[in-house]
């Protein structure tokens, strides 16, 4: 059923930073959109690794299957990556100022993706028995927990919001700047910004706070260029800028119950 507001599309991010997969429907858990950002690439020191450092991440490609994900790249050979199991040795990681559990794969991936970057990393999985806790924020839990996403388990930003920024940008962009899980069809600027609590088919998100934007959506995901106007954060700047300093686009989710969401549905603000 189509409302006001309603799932316009879904994504997904196999290995952060590299290019979302787009969804008609998604499984819902705990720590985000199943398979979203649950691999990650760190460096020698297994301090991650992202777009903000190396652009060219935002071209590789995933694909499931059903061991894994075949992983795709400019000037790659095709990638078979098998996803460890529990028996798989840990090692500690670092995202952002959280060090977490995580798993090695094996070397010869790990080769593969050296290649590409032209420098030497690991690919990391996080196992169902791998444990993130989210950052502190109004609405979450003590044993909330996340993936190897920046902070939060869901990204959403509404439609108007993007059209309300693109007509104050010197030339458009799409929303895969956003790297967003959901987009919601909206006809209000930043209206997210005044949830709290919603309703999506039958899974319920508490809506934690608002995304500080970084300089990862001044990268061309289709071209793996940065903006040289350093676009869109020039713009959001003059508008968007939180009494803390950040800039602000998008809200964090925390889910709240189980299930699965698909594009067409419904989203309804609740309260907390």
């Amino acid at each position: 059923m189509q409302t006001d507001v309603y799932v316009d599309s879904l994504h997904i991010y196999p290995i952060k930073s590299i290019s979302g997969l787009s969804l008609d429907r998604g499984v819902v858990t705990p720590r985000g959109l199943e398979d979203d950002r649950r691999l990650m690439l760190v460096d020698e020191r297994f301090r991650f690794i992202t777009g903000r450092q190396h652009p060219s991440l935002v071209l590789v490609r995933a694909t499931r299957h059903a061991d894994g994900w075949t992983v795709d790249a400019p000037g790659q050979p095709t990638l078979n990556v098998t996803l460890p199991d529990s028996t798989a040795p840990g090692t500690e990681v670092t995202v952002w100022r959280d060090t977490v559990p995580g798993r090695r794969i094996c070397d010869e991936i790990d080769r593969w993706f050296s290649d590409y970057l032209g420098h030497p990393c690991h690919l990391v999985y996080q196992h169902e028995q791998d444990r993130r806790p989210v950052g502190p924020a109004d609405g979450t839990l003590d044993d909330d927990s996340v993936s190897f996403a920046d902070g939060y388990p869901v990204l959403l930003i509404g439609t108007a919001s993007l059209a309300d920024l693109n007509q104050r940008l010197p030339r458009a962009m799409s929303m895969a700047r956003f790297r967003t899980n959901i987009v919601a069809r909206t006809d209000v600027p930043f209206m997210e910004d005044d949830w709290t609590r919603v309703r999506i088919g039958d899974v319920v998100f508490d809506v934690v706070k608002r995304c500080a934007r970084c300089v990862f959506t001044t990268i061309d995901p289709l071209s793996g260029v940065r903006d040289p106007g350093n676009e869109p954060l020039t713009t959001l700047t003059r508008y968007r800028r939180d009494p803390d300093g950040g800039v602000m686009f998008g809200v964090n989710l925390v889910p709240r119950s189980p299930g699965a969401i698909s594009a067409g549905d419904a989203i309804v603000p609740i309260a907390r």
